[in-house]
């Protein structure tokens, strides 16, 4: 996060998103986190939320549990923030119905996930 306050938010998101598809599971766990936080506070004003969002979806399928949990609520937070249209174009191509009704749900109760 220190990082993150020294560069734009636009710049942080941009240069991790080729670390989300990293081997290493702690990794893309840990940006998963940041991007919450960067959402949860408003600080993601000319993201380009596609690229993000398209990165992010891939991670619902990763073999760790850990991983697809804190991608289905990132997106859920991206959601909540910026509207639940923002994931519309992705529904039944890379995003699938089950996981689009789950974010959907959160994003209803509106349900902010909890960092420690």
């Amino acid at each position: 996060m220190q990082i993150c306050k020294i560069m734009k938010s636009k710049e942080f998101l941009t240069s991790i998103l080729q670390f989300l598809s990293s081997e290493n599971w702690h990794i893309k766990l840990c940006l998963l986190t940041i991007v919450s936080l960067i959402f949860m506070e408003g600080n993601y004003i000319g993201v380009d939320k596609t690229k993000l969002i398209i990165h992010i979806i891939k991670l619902l399928d990763d073999n760790k549990p850990k991983v697809s949990n804190a991608a289905l609520g990132t997106l859920s937070v991206i959601a909540l923030k910026c509207g639940i249209e923002c994931l519309n174009d992705f529904v039944d191509g890379l995003l699938n119905k089950d996981s689009y009704d789950e974010i959907c749900d959160r994003v209803e109760a509106k349900v902010l996930p909890t960092i420690n």
